[in-house]
């Protein structure tokens, strides 16, 4: 075995392991929230609160690409609280993100916590689509809004200086592009169902 495929099956065993316990975590706190259900204030700023615990423990224990540049679940974390919380949820959840990832430095913290931004705002958009059409909860739209999501997220990697936003682009956007879209499809899922079944 090459370096360059050992390098890469690494890469894609760091990403799923992330993408893994972070769904996990996320679908969990599902849990977590009920109780606070009928206080609507209360319910998004406590559910804002976990989303944005999740989202920092997936950059706890992420992949590494370089010194400073890192890679984990946070944008599907960011995207399932604006898309299930609506805008103060992903607020709270972004803030909480955002300011871990800049107290983590390094060339790639302008990229990471414009990811952060993104995926919460474009969670939020979908999150207020849905209230008008459901049909923006159905399988092919959600999967199409997680590879959106994630194509910019790679898209703003090029903003990493010294060419190794060029290098994550090339080497870590494939993986990307096939893993966190249906990472976040299966995440949304769970979601969706845990509603049906407080609706019947």
């Amino acid at each position: 075995m090459t370096q360059t495929t050992y390098d890469l099956l690494k890469n894609i065993a760091d990403l799923l392991q992330n993408v893994a316990l972070l769904v996990a975590l996320t679908v969990g706190l599902q849990l977590l929230t009920r109780r606070f259900e009928r206080h609507a204030v209360r319910y998004q700023l406590f559910k804002g609160l976990l989303f944005g615990i999740v989202g920092v423990v997936g950059m706890m224990t992420p992949m590494h690409f370089a010194p400073g540049v890192i890679y984990d679940g946070r944008s599907i974390v960011l995207s399932l609280a604006g898309l299930f919380g609506g805008g103060t949820t992903a607020l709270i959840a972004g803030l909480l993100c955002a300011a871990y990832r800049l107290y983590l430095g390094g060339p790639g913290a302008l990229a990471g916590v414009l990811v952060i931004a993104e995926a919460a705002a474009l969670g939020t958009l979908l999150h207020y689509l849905r209230r008008r059409n459901e049909r923006w909860a159905s399988l092919p739209a959600l999967w199409a809004f997680g590879l959106l999501v994630h194509a910019i997220m790679m898209l703003l990697q090029l903003l990493i200086p010294d060419s190794v936003g060029y290098d994550v682009f090339r080497q870590v956007g494939p993986i990307v592009l096939v893993l966190y879209p249906v990472g976040f499809l299966l995440a949304a899922q769970v979601f969706l169902e845990g509603e049906r079944k407080r609706e019947n």
